[in-house]
C-alpha cells in the first residue's frame, strides 16, 4: 500500500499483515533515504481526544527556553489548555509556531505531539507547580532538544515586523529567480509599480508556509481585482530543479492558488540572505515583504503565527487585511 500525503512531499509505504493491522514506514521524499517505521492497529476507540472533557479547559501561557543555558538558547511562548488528563496547545517562536499539538497528562508528565505530513514533533516535560521542567523536544528521528518553561501570562517575543528590515531605507527588492518552467527572470521595481505586493519567501516543505499560503490565497481572491498581488519565491529541499518545481506545483494545486510561483534556490537561511542583500537578515521561512504602489518597502514580517496560535492569528489576519486595504487606498505620487 502506498499513500501519498497531500500538501507535502511525503508518503506512507506499508503492507496489511492482517485484517486489523498494518506495518510499514513513512518517507520524507525531500530527504535522501529518510524514513520512520510505524505499526497501525485497528481500534474501535475514538482518536485520543475527548471533546466533552475539553469544554471548560484551564488555559495557561508559559515563558519557554529551548536549549537553556547554552549558546543556542532561544525564547518561545507556550500556549496550552488542560482538561483532566488531556492537553492541547502550541509553542510560538520568532520564526513561527508548532501548529496543533495534542496529548496526555499522566502522573504530572505532559506529552503532546503532532504529525502534519511534513514533520513529526513530540514534546514531553514534568509538570511541577507553575513550571514545566526537564522538557525534551523530538523532531522525527534526527533531532532532540531540551526545554523548560514557567507560567507567565505576560510572556512575549520581539515584534515580527521589527526583526527583518532594509539596510538602507532607499533600497527596494531585486532578486534573480527561476520560473517553475525553468526560465530565468528578475523580480524588481517594474513588477511592483502600480500594485500592492507581498513578496513571499517560503518553502513548500514548511507547515507555517502552508498556513500562510492558505491565507494569502484568501487575500488574493479578495483584493486582486483592486490591484493586489503575491509574488512567492520558494527555497526548496532538493538539488533537483524538477523535483522542487513539482513540490511547489503540488502544494499550490492542493490549495487552489492560481498566481505564479518562482524558485529562488535550495533552502538555507545564509544563502537566502545573500540573495536579498538589501535586507539585514533572513531568519525564517516564511518572511514577507510588503511593497506599496510606488515600489517602496513598507513592512517586512518575519515568520507566521498560524491558526494554532488562536487570538494571535486572528489579530494578525485583521491587522494584515487592514494594512493591505490602507495601501490599496493610497494614490501613487
Amino acid at each position: 500500500v502506498s499513500i501519498v500525503m497531500p500538501r507535502y512531499n511525503s508518503a506512507f509505504r506499508a503492507a496489511v499483515l492482517e485484517r486489523d493491522s498494518i506495518v510499514g514506514s513513512w518517507h520524507n521524499l525531500d530527504k535522501e533515504d529518510y524514513s520512520i517505521p510505524f505499526i497501525g492497529v485497528r481500534t474501535n476507540d475514538n482518536r485520543p481526544w475527548i471533546p466533552e472533557s475539553h469544554k471548560n479547559p484551564e488555559s495557561k501561557t508559559y515563558s519557554v527556553r529551548f536549549s537553556p543555558d547554552t549558546e543556542n538558547e532561544y525564547q518561545a511562548i507556550g500556549q496550552f489548555s488542560y482538561s483532566k488528563d488531556r492537553a492541547t496547545g502550541t509553542f510560538i517562536t520568532e520564526t513561527g509556531d508548532y501548529r496543533f499539538l495534542e496529548g496526555d497528562i499522566t502522573n504530572d508528565n505532559l506529552v503532546v505531539s503532532c504529525f502534519d505530513g511534513a514533520h513529526m514533533f513530540l514534546f514531553q516535560a514534568e509538570m511541577v507547580g507553575d513550571s514545566l521542567l526537564d522538557g525534551m523536544f523530538y523532531s522525527g528521528k534526527h533531532y532532540s532538544e531540551p526545554w523548560i518553561a514557567v507560567e507567565d501570562p505576560e510572556a512575549s517575543l520581539r515584534d515580527p515586523n521589527s526583526i527583518t528590515y532594509l539596510n538602507d531605507d532607499s533600497e527596494t527588492i531585486e532578486v534573480d529567480v527561476m520560473t517553475l518552467d525553468g526560465d530565468f527572470t528578475t523580480i524588481d521595481q517594474e513588477d511592483f509599480e502600480g500594485r500592492v505586493t507581498i513578496v513571499q519567501i517560503f518553502g513548500s516543505w514548511c507547515p507555517n508556509c502552508y498556513d500562510e499560503n492558505e491565507f494569502y490565497k484568501e487575500l488574493y481572491d479578495d483584493y486582486a481585482g483592486q490591484g493586489f498581488q503575491v509574488i512567492p519565491i520558494a527555497f526548496e529541499a532538493s538539488d533537483d530543479f524538477h523535483k522542487n518545481a513539482e513540490a511547489v506545483r503540488k502544494q499550490f494545486n492542493d490549495i487552489g492558488i492560481t498566481y505564479a510561483a518562482y524558485l529562488g534556490g535550495k533552502r538555507n537561511k545564509k544563502t537566502t540572505s545573500e540573495m536579498f542583500p538589501m535586507l539585514n537578515q533572513i531568519i525564517s521561512y516564511p518572511t514577507s515583504v510588503y511593497i506599496d504602489k510606488m515600489g517602496n518597502v513598507r513592512k517586512i514580517h518575519t515568520g507566521f503565527y498560524g491558526p494554532g496560535t488562536g487570538q494571535l492569528y486572528i489579530d494578525y489576519v485583521n491587522e494584515t487585511r487592514s494594512f493591505i486595504e490602507e495601501l490599496l487606498a493610497e494614490e501613487p505620487a
